[in-house]
């Protein structure tokens, strides 16, 4: 079974979603443990807009900065594939279209973007970044679930089961410890 780099991935601890060694960040929005909906275990993670339509998309990082100089502790030339379960409510929610995940790497001047839309409401369903090789010139990466902007303030969303996990030739890698 292959390695999910994420702590708390599962969302039944108090603490946010992160990238192992490293922390996590917001920017206007709370995300705070939910028992209200989930897709299994206990628990999943609310992500609730604070900022008016129009005046900041809603981030919950799963590292501690968006640097253009910090891997993370992920590394350069390998390949990850990162997912995570959404469910957006069809009262109280954005449009599902203003929901992503987003895991990017920052190369040669530029941030690269896989990303990965909700497509529904009122059901869980998966979002996939599919696989990403970070280039061996890569200097920063990021991983974040958002709303967008155009959603209203306290609109809100639910995630749970994040997994970041090394690819290796189209199969998850496979660690011994």
């Amino acid at each position: 079974m292959a390695v999910n780099l994420i702590v708390n991935a599962n969302c039944e601890a108090v603490a946010d979603p992160y990238i192992i060694g490293d922390g996590s960040s917001l920017s206007n929005a709370t995300f705070a443990r939910d028992a209200a909906e989930v897709y299994k275990g206990s628990y999943s993670f609310k992500l609730t807009k604070t900022s008016a339509a129009g005046a900041g998309t809603a981030f919950a990082d799963q590292v501690d900065n968006d640097n253009t100089n910090d891997l993370h502790g992920l590394i350069p030339g390998k390949t990850y594939h990162y997912t995570v379960r959404v469910k957006v409510p069809s009262v109280g929610g954005p449009q599902a279209a203003e929901v992503r995940l987003n895991f990017a790497y920052y190369n040669l001047g530029a941030w690269r973007y896989a990303d990965a839309h909700a497509t529904g409401q009122d059901a869980w369903e998966l979002l996939d970044c599919g696989e990403v090789t970070i280039p061996a010139t890569a200097t920063g990466i990021t991983a974040y679930v958002e709303i967008h902007t155009n959603a209203e303030v306290n609109e809100f969303c639910n995630f749970d089961e994040f997994e970041l996990i090394e690819w290796c030739s189209r199969t998850p890698c496979v660690l011994f410890l």
